[in-house]
């Protein structure tokens, strides 16, 4: 089936941008790309990000930036649902503002890294990008073109900088490492486990489970199953597919360790939390 692409069309003519607040999964476009840039803040709740081959789980305070001919969609996360503010803006803009950090060029690695760059805000951070984010698609109404878009553009620098360019949280994680967490999310390499992860960190096992445990605070392999079993969760409440192969697609190679490690994490065995899933009795 082809992916829709959107275009610019749909952005106000003048301010050069688009607005758009949405209040629930169900509202979401299905499976799309596009020809511009966008910025969506969760602003309450949580859901499923299916991107890029990959699944991210999105939660209240997340900003994230989708480049354009990224691939995606929401789906439910369990029973929850999630409200969200999106502006859209070209990549003209972007190169607008890309100009006043040049020579640094900081977008170079977000818009080749494999997934959309997420970071995540502090509800003070989150309060204020969101009253800002609608007070911009307001001056479209209220005033002039020109001050608009020139208050959007100034917003979308900060925002940029503030957020994705300044080191944030755990600055001192090696860019190796880093990019590799990133790189897991995908389906593919999840599925593949520890031997990808040690493949796209070049390093040996000692070393990346020494390193991950000191900023992430849990094992790789601990990180690797919870993307798989997030991804078990997804395939047990949207498809038909046996528990036996959810299992091996999520690269889980025993089922009954499969089940000992999803009934861990969910307090439910996968076949009483497709049944929850499908009377929406999930807690």
């Amino acid at each position: 089936m082809e992916i829709p692409r959107y275009s610019t069309s749909d952005f106000d003519p003048a301010a050069e941008f688009g607005f758009l607040q949405q209040n629930s999964v169900k509202e979401t476009a299905p499976m799309h790309t596009h020809e511009f840039f966008e910025i969506f803040l969760v602003t309450d709740g949580q859901a499923l990000h299916l991107v890029n081959d990959a699944v991210q789980n999105i939660q209240q305070g997340d900003l994230v930036l989708i480049r354009p001919d990224d691939r995606h969609c929401y789906d439910y996360y369990q029973s929850f649902d999630f409200r969200f503010i999106n502006i859209a803006f070209s990549i003209e803009t972007l190169s607008l503002i890309s100009d006043l950090f040049t020579p640094e060029k900081p977008f170079a690695v977000l818009i080749s890294a494999p997934l959309p760059p997420v970071t995540h805000l502090s509800p003070e951070e989150s309060g204020f990008a969101a009253q800002e984010l609608s007070r911009a698609s307001e001056l479209r109404r209220t005033a002039s073109p020109e001050y608009a878009r020139y208050y959007f553009r100034s917003l979308l620098s900060f925002l940029l900088c503030r957020h994705f360019f300044l080191p944030q949280n755990r600055p001192e994680i090696p860019r190796r490492l880093a990019q590799a967490v990133t790189s897991m999310h995908a389906i593919a390499n999840f599925q593949q486990g520890l031997p990808k992860m040690l493949s796209l960190c070049s390093c040996s096992e000692e070393h990346l489970c020494r390193e991950f445990k000191r900023h992430y605070h849990t094992t790789p392999v601990a990180f690797i199953n919870r993307l798989r079993l997030e991804y078990a969760a997804y395939l047990l409440s949207n498809t038909q597919q046996e528990i036996i192969d959810i299992c091996g697609q999520c690269g889980f190679g025993n089922l009954s360790h499969f089940y000992h490690l999803f009934r861990e994490k969910f307090g439910l065995s996968p076949g009483k939390y497709r049944a929850a899933a499908r009377r929406a009795e999930l807690p």
